[in-house]
């Protein structure tokens, strides 16, 4: 028991709470203040002498950056260009540097001349100065060598019919009864001289075809309807006639033409250049075969126009 000294004093057995040297407040040394052991297994961070790893740290991944290859885009752009421009060339441009026809401009230029009076009809190109109309003599006149009531009449494009256009006459000197070629001058209903409005002239100049040369004949041949016909042919050789309407010259060609396209317009199929003018047909003596049409050069034409020009200034 405890006295005031608040000992055990029980002589029966000594002070259990007294210190025992053997014994310890800190059985698994965990309290010690001395170092942990090298192996201390419970010292995460002790050093063991052993290779550790050491982590590395982070980066953000990097981006690739895609770097434009402007030299081969330069060099793409410069190659695509340069192919458009040959492709817009080859478009229009033809047989050396000649633009391609516009066959629907040159059709408006081509015309119907119709003799009612006289019972028939052929075809013409505008030429001079929009005024006058090119066409054979035998359509304007008469086997007589009187001229016929002639009208004119034209479409606005290859797909319509013609309407009537103005009236015409046989200009001053514009008679060449030897070579059949005849220009006309058109006139209004009032008796004025007119103009072919928004129908631009066929210039006219000293084209001449090669054997084989492609071209096309423009006119109205009075069948398959009352539309302007475009037939393809080539320049099939020359032929030389005998008077009456047929001295000279004449292309010959492979060229549908019907009766109605005499006086029309022949032109270059690849420059759509005037050739001449579609006169009649050449067959056979016993009408048999196929016919090659006649066309009139362009040499026959120039003086005639050349002398309607003088007369009218």
């Amino acid at each position: 028991m405890t006295g005031g000294s608040g000992e055990w004093d029980d002589p029966l057995g000594p002070d259990p709470l007294a210190a025992d040297p053997s014994l310890s407040d800190d059985p698994l040394n965990e309290l010690s203040s001395g170092p942990a052991s090298d192996s201390d297994p419970l010292d995460p961070f002790a050093d063991t002498g052993q290779d550790t790893f050491t982590a590395t740290p982070l980066e953000p991944p990097r981006r690739t950056r895609s770097r434009p290859f402007r030299r081969h885009r330069r060099l793409v752009a410069g190659i695509l260009t340069l192919l458009s421009f040959l492709f817009a060339a080859s478009l229009l441009i033809r047989d050396g540097g000649d633009p391609e026809p516009d066959w629907t401009k040159l059709a408006r230029s081509v015309v119907l001349v119709m003799a009612p009076d006289c019972g028939w009809g052929g075809s013409g190109t505008i030429v001079l100065d929009g005024g006058h109309v090119l066409t054979n003599a035998h359509v304007a006149l008469r086997e007589s060598g009187q001229p016929c009531d002639l009208e004119v009449w034209a479409a606005e494009s290859p797909n319509s019919d013609p309407e009537w256009l103005a009236f015409a006459q046989v200009a001053e000197g514009g008679i060449d009864i030897e070579h059949d070629l005849a220009v006309l001058r058109l006139f209004d209903q009032w008796g004025n001289p007119t103009k072919a409005e928004d129908r631009a002239p066929i210039p006219i100049g000293d084209r001449e075809l090669e054997v084989g040369e492609e071209i096309k004949v423009l006119g109205f041949p009075g069948m398959g309807g009352i539309k302007i016909t475009i037939t393809p042919g080539e320049q099939s050789g020359w032929w030389t006639g005998a008077g009456d309407g047929w001295t000279g010259e004449f292309y010959k060609t492979s060229a549908k033409m019907g009766p109605g396209v005499s006086g029309g317009a022949a032109f270059s199929a690849l420059t759509g250049e005037f050739v001449g003018v579609p006169t009649g047909g050449s067959s056979s003596s016993d009408d048999e075969g196929d016919t090659l049409g006649l066309i009139r050069p362009n040499i026959y034409v120039i003086p005639l126009l050349d002398r309607v020009e003088r007369s009218n200034s």
